[in-house]
């Protein structure tokens, strides 16, 4: 069955990079655009006003999920499987977005504090991972898990609280399909839905991203305006990160 499950990604990926060619041939556009549009397109007119005000943070946030799109709708050497990529990516910090300024009226964030956080610094492949999942066996660590920083916040409660986090089990989908193109990846680097990770995801959803230049070339006018940025946008950016770890505890004490 494993076999067969691949063959059927492949097929389907095949499928798509031939539309992806008459779209861009015959129409002049592509399969996935990664326009404002496009991304906004699905969401209702009550929730585009939410997301664009500046009720939860700055509105500068805005500039960076932008400006980062534009270099990768530009670059030609960007993969259709790339551009799929960024496009669910991109669908899934809008979301996260608006789930969080949903949430944050019925919560009490004083309960719980970030007590004493643990800074974990070091180039990638150094074994910081090896280290904070050996960390995360002390019960008392609390550090954020996979699916959690890929979604601070999970509206469907219901799916939750039946044991079936859809988030979960689409990460975990995702991480498994990588690895079985790229075999060896999980000796360099595992991940798994569920362990520690790295929180730099959370600066996602404040239009600031780590591993842009992993994707494509094109990325100098981001790397500008993130350079850019003020002391007060980027205090505001660390509180909003804080404030999205103590979403990920009050989720994590109200399913127990």
């Amino acid at each position: 069955m494993p076999l067969l499950s691949d063959i059927l990604i492949f097929c389907r990926y095949c499928v798509i990079v031939l539309l992806d060619w008459l779209f861009h041939v015959v129409l002049g556009r592509r399969f996935t655009p990664l326009t404002e549009d496009s991304l906004l397109r699905d969401l209702s007119l009550n929730d585009q006003r939410l997301l664009l005000s500046d009720s939860l943070t700055g509105r500068w946030w805005y500039q960076g999920f932008t400006q980062l799109l534009k270099c990768y709708r530009e670059d030609d050497t960007c993969s259709v499987d790339g551009r799929m990529g960024i496009e669910r990516r991109w669908k899934e910090i809008l979301k996260n977005r608006l789930a969080i300024s949903r949430r944050l009226p019925n919560v009490d964030l004083t309960k719980y504090p970030i007590k004493e956080p643990i800074f974990i610094i070091g180039p990638m492949r150094t074994g910081t991972t090896f280290l904070q999942n050996l960390l995360y066996q002390d019960p008392r660590n609390t550090s954020p898990l996979s699916y959690e920083l890929m979604c601070p916040v999970e509206e469907n409660t219901d799916a939750v609280n039946a044991g079936k986090d859809l988030h979960v089990l689409m990460f975990s989908s995702l991480l498994d399909a990588a690895y079985r193109v790229k075999r060896l990846r999980k000796n360099i680097h595992n991940i798994q839905a569920k362990s520690p990770h790295e929180c730099f995801h959370l600066f996602d959803n404040m239009g600031i991203f780590k591993l842009y230049q992993g994707v494509i070339g094109n990325t100098g006018p981001f790397r500008d305006w993130v350079r850019a940025r003020t002391k007060e946008e980027m205090v505001e950016a660390y509180r909003f990160h804080r404030l999205q770890l103590q979403l990920i505890l009050i989720a994590r004490a109200k399913s127990y």
